[in-house]
């Protein structure tokens, strides 16, 4: 099935299966996450998705990190799987996705996006624009790296200078390498005493909005999303006009209106009936 044959309803069913694993796996670890991005947005303006949204979006906290890695590779059961640094070498983001996963080993590009809450000191700006310019630069050789691995061409660069610079350096970089120095220059300020934290995954990391004071998130509050309780940071508000701006309630413009077209790929031997069920569960918890 193409992107196209993929209404944003049935993508949302697929979604909801995931997201009442996440929550689960979540309760069985004992990690806090809260919604965030277009699912927090969601959540308040909709009570649910955002009618043409197609994926979910959450954070953790830094530090219970390595206890979802762990937690999830000892309880995940068969048909997803969750895919991070630590467990694909050639997954190329900073934050892990849990994913359905086919008999074929093919996972899904319906997902949920795991983000990760660092904390970070907002006065040291040459320091964040170093953190900035250095993460962005490690993450672009690593999907050059990726790219290369997978198909023997190296993805494309803005210009031929910039692709040799990536050809040179991907090679002398190992993966391992690169995950060490992603990891240390996004935990680099975790003794800040700033009070604020960031979202180092997100492509937008040098906008103040990702920038979000510790109180905003220091508890979590339940709310509705399409019938399953989710959690959210306490101070959903303050957050939500730190990201989307004042009138966050308001509709965009038609045009604005985007989905990812993602496909039903991967998710091919999903058992309906049993996805249904588990959602029902959730929205019965």
């Amino acid at each position: 099935m193409n992107a196209k044959d993929l209404s944003p309803e049935k993508a949302q069913l697929y979604l909801l299966g995931l997201f009442a694993e996440f929550k689960r796996q979540c309760e069985l670890a004992g990690i806090e996450y809260y919604a965030t991005g277009g699912t927090l947005l969601g959540a308040v303006r909709h009570k649910g998705f955002i009618p043409w949204d197609d994926d979910i979006d959450v954070i953790i906290r830094r530090e219970d990190y390595d206890k979802l890695l762990s937690s999830f590779k000892e309880n995940l059961p068969s048909g997803f799987s969750l895919i991070s640094p630590e467990t694909n070498r050639y997954y190329y983001q900073e934050y892990p996705k849990l994913c359905y996963v086919n008999n074929a080993g093919k996972t899904s590009e319906l997902c949920v996006d795991i983000f990760v809450y660092d904390k970070t000191n907002v006065k040291r700006r040459f320091f964040r624009a170093y953190q900035n310019a250095a993460k962005i630069t490690l993450f672009h050789i690593k999907r050059f790296k990726v790219t290369k691995a997978l198909t023997g061409k190296g993805a494309k660069a803005n210009n031929f200078l910039v692709q040799c610079v990536f050809r040179l350096l991907s090679g002398a970089m190992s993966f391992e390498y690169i995950n060490k120095r992603l990891k240390r220059i996004m935990t680099a300020d975790k003794n800040a005493k700033g009070g604020y934290v960031t979202n180092w995954g997100s492509c937008y990391s040098y906008k103040i909005s990702t920038f979000k004071e510790e109180d905003v998130c220091r508890r979590s509050v339940e709310m509705p999303f399409e019938g399953i309780s989710m959690s959210a940071p306490c101070g959903f508000e303050a957050y939500l006009k730190i990201t989307y701006g004042e009138d966050y309630m308001t509709l965009p413009p038609e045009d604005k209106r985007i989905a990812h077209a993602n496909s039903l790929c991967g998710c091919e031997d999903v058992d309906l009936d049993k996805l249904k069920e588990a959602v029902e569960k959730a929205r019965n918890a």
